[in-house]
């Protein structure tokens, strides 16, 4: 029960987004219902950043909206369950452990139409930690299982007592 991702941090940053820009200038305008701009891994700059972050465990708040057919039922979150039964065993070989997973039920508040269907946080020991697993081999082979199951995802990196600093 988890999430990342991020295979050949470098490659696929330079590689997606322009796959990405062909896709989205084909799409239709955004409704009610859809939205332009979906993020399924980071930038470049996004991971510079985060590898500049501070030291010490990093916990990372992954908001996970699963694909759908055109009637609107679910029909990434199998994918994503496989993906995160092969990723398991990889997190623990850099001491990164699920905190918890849930459904994301209701916004409280912000924008009504960015609804998740999923909410999982994830310790790692560092930011190192989380870099070299993402980036493993062993991620690339079973990344697209997550890239697959996902329309929309947001991965925030979060630091304990930051806001006692």
């Amino acid at each position: 029960m988890l999430l990342v991702f991020l295979p050949h941090a470098a490659d696929r940053c330079r590689e997606f987004p322009s796959q990405k820009d062909d896709a989205m200038s084909q799409m239709p305008p955004p409704t009610l219902f859809s939205r332009a701009m979906t993020y399924i891994e980071p930038t470049q700059e996004q991971l510079a950043e985060l590898i500049a972050g501070p030291a010490g465990p990093v916990v990372m708040l992954n908001l996970l909206r699963y694909t759908r057919n055109e009637a609107g039922e679910l029909t990434g979150q199998d994918t994503y369950m496989k993906y995160a039964e092969a990723v398991a065993p990889l997190l623990a070989g850099v001491g990164g452990s699920p905190i918890w997973m849930g459904r994301g039920d209701q916004i409280v508040i912000g924008d009504d139409h960015e609804k998740w269907d999923a909410v999982v946080l994830v310790q790692y020991p560092s930011r190192a930690a989380f870099i070299e697993f993402a980036t493993s081999e062993a991620y690339g082979a079973i990344s697209h299982l997550r890239i697959g199951s996902l329309e929309d995802s947001r991965l925030i990196a979060c630091t304990e007592n930051a806001l006692a600093e």
